[in-house]
């Protein structure tokens, strides 16, 4: 993942696996930017299959966050995407987590590193992590 002074980024990694990370106070200016992004790897790439969503250096976030992550989430289901891997320590990240894939119908594993969410993908591409 590149470094930027955004307080997120999307990436791919691989052509079934799209990666996001957010860092300190997550902005509505810098979402909107990253969904920009995300639509153009998507339209580059195809859809994906997994997201492998990084929270562990959040500290807040905007209020306006949810219509916007929901957009992403409703255009990984709307693709066929099932599966978000979210590395995440605090609380309140975990639980907008679990609000929004419920909505969204898709499976969210919460892991508690970014190392373990690289090897929750290997085990669901491997169809053992379920």
């Amino acid at each position: 993942m590149s470094v930027s002074k955004r307080s997120c980024d999307v990436e791919s990694i691989g052509l079934d696996t799209v990666e996001f990370v957010y860092r300190g106070h997550v902005a509505v200016a810098d979402l909107h930017a990253m969904v920009e992004k995300y639509k153009a790897l998507r339209a580059q790439n195809g859809a994906e299959k997994y997201n492998i969503v990084d929270t562990l250096q959040v500290t807040g976030v905007d209020k306006e966050l949810g219509g916007i992550l929901g957009e992403v989430l409703e255009l990984f289901r709307a693709g066929g995407g099932e599966h978000v891997i979210m590395a995440a320590t605090e609380d309140f990240v975990r639980m907008l987590g679990r609000s929004m894939s419920f909505s969204a119908g898709v499976k969210l594993h919460l892991v508690p590193s970014h190392k373990a969410a690289l090897e929750k993908l290997r085990e669901l591409r491997h169809g053992t992590g379920g």
